[in-house]
């Protein structure tokens, strides 16, 4: 008898943390989160140049596509960007004869990014190489932030950027 009894409060109880289990999940279901991460575009925007033209990689419009079929999939969906996105500087600086193409393409990018619904840019290096006023007045044409945690106002002392994004 008390084992049947002590069987009883057991299925109870379990059935208990089943339904209420159940009814928790109902009311918060668990979310998904996919994260597109991109970084060092420095500048790009055509695709790789490969041997086979079929299989051609990269380049602003198959990210965009790309992009836009993973937010379709009706999963959230963030899309970050870790910086050197405008241009390629590596060792050698952008050279005055050069300033408008890569202006343009420093636009373009932003354009890009823009419609593809970016949700952050973070600043690198690269992206200084025409210098801090040039960043700033991009970013402010940008539908999204752009974030750094290490780059002051040399007068104010002020960061140029927020730091973060929650």
């Amino acid at each position: 008898m008390k084992k049947k009894w002590l069987l009883t409060i057991v299925f109870v109880l379990g059935l208990h943390w089943v339904i209420n289990g159940a009814l928790t999940y109902a009311q918060n279901p668990i979310k998904t989160l996919t994260l597109l991460y991109s970084n060092n575009i420095n500048g790009e925007i055509e695709p790789c140049p490969t041997w086979d033209q079929r299989n051609r990689f990269g380049g602003l419009a198959r990210r965009g596509a790309w992009v836009k079929e993973v937010r379709e999939s009706g999963k959230g969906v963030l899309v970050l960007d870790a910086g050197d996105l405008l241009f390629k500087k590596y060792f050698n600086p952008i050279q005055p004869n050069e300033h408008k193409i890569v202006i343009e393409k420093a636009h373009l990018i932003i354009e890009s990014f823009d419609l593809m619904g970016y949700d952050a840019v973070g600043v690198g290096d690269d992206d200084l190489s025409l210098g801090k006023e040039f960043l700033l007045e991009i970013s402010k044409k940008a539908n999204f932030p752009f974030l750094s945690s290490n780059l002051f106002d040399e007068g104010t002392g002020k960061l140029l950027f927020q730091p973060s994004l929650i």
